[in-house]
């Protein structure tokens, strides 16, 4: 048996043991989460993770440029050295890179492959031979969909090496960034936690419907549907109730709705829209 060791969350930067607030997510009434559960992240503590990530040889690294060059070195170390072991191409670095900044950007959206290539220049037939090597070191991670076993997204292992190569800048809150956040987070939770093993997908219809992050676990099933607005939309509840209704992973399904407000509501039994601030 093997097992991997993920980039560093928040909590354990901060020395603190992971929440049980997933748990009560997945096991009792929303009710109870309102009343259990408070603010323990702000967004400036939020940012700082994206841009300092959790690779423990850079995360604790406080000078800027260090920090860009640690960087700079592990990319061009993976690029020039390691791809190669396990991938035969002719690609250079700087189209490696090119290509590494481009899925930066566009993570956790759906592949476009015909896209990824014009703008990679890289053909259809490589392509995937280089995101499987991403993969096999640790670059990216794909993601499923509810309609397929075949992998539609995928996201950055670290978020702050997704952060060096696309020059994010603290200050400008994409929904983007919210949902990289909560994933790197909880993806951690439950590849840790043996009572909770989990399988990450996403779900999309063609009607525009989208809950970005879900985790299901044997018996519960969890969407996560992060949004910038600061109480939830009705599309947010669209989409909501577009995958609740579904016949996709199974009838234990429930959503929370994370928004940048202050206040929590219990929108049904298994819906609940809060601050993304009390998921960490």
């Amino acid at each position: 048996m093997t097992a991997e060791l993920l980039p560093m969350t928040l909590r354990e930067i901060r020395n603190e043991a992971f929440p049980r607030k997933i748990e009560i997510l997945l096991n009792e009434h929303p009710e109870k989460f309102c009343a259990k559960e408070s603010v323990h992240c702000s967004q400036t503590e939020m940012e700082r993770y994206l841009v300092f990530g959790g690779l423990p040889g850079i995360c604790f690294q406080r000078t800027s440029a260090l920090r860009q060059s640690r960087f700079r070195d592990h990319i061009n170390t993976i690029l020039s050295r390691d791809l190669r072991l396990i991938v035969q191409t002719t690609l250079d670095t700087v189209t490696l890179r090119n290509l590494l900044v481009t899925l930066a950007k566009k993570q956790g959206e759906p592949i476009q492959w015909s896209n990824l290539c014009r703008s990679t220049r890289i053909s259809r037939k490589t392509l995937p031979a280089i995101l499987s090597a991403f993969e096999a070191l640790f670059l990216i991670r794909w993601v499923s969909s509810h309609k397929t076993t075949k992998p539609v997204t995928y996201y950055f292992e670290d978020q702050g090496l997704a952060s060096y190569l696309t020059g994010y800048q603290p200050g400008s809150l994409q929904p983007g960034d919210l949902t990289r956040f909560i994933y790197a987070n909880f993806r951690a939770f439950f590849y840790y936690d043996l009572n909770y093993p989990a399988q990450v997908f996403e779900y999309r219809t063609r009607g525009g419907a989208c809950v970005p992050l879900v985790f299901q676990t044997e018996k519960t099933t969890l969407g996560i549907l992060p949004i910038i607005e600061k109480e939830a939309t009705r599309s947010a509840i669209l989409s909501a109730n577009s995958f609740l209704d579904s016949d996709a992973f199974g009838k234990n399904k429930r959503l929370a709705i994370a928004h940048t407000g202050d206040e929590t509501k219990v929108l049904a039994k298994n819906l609940i829209s809060l601050p993304w601030q009390k998921l960490i």
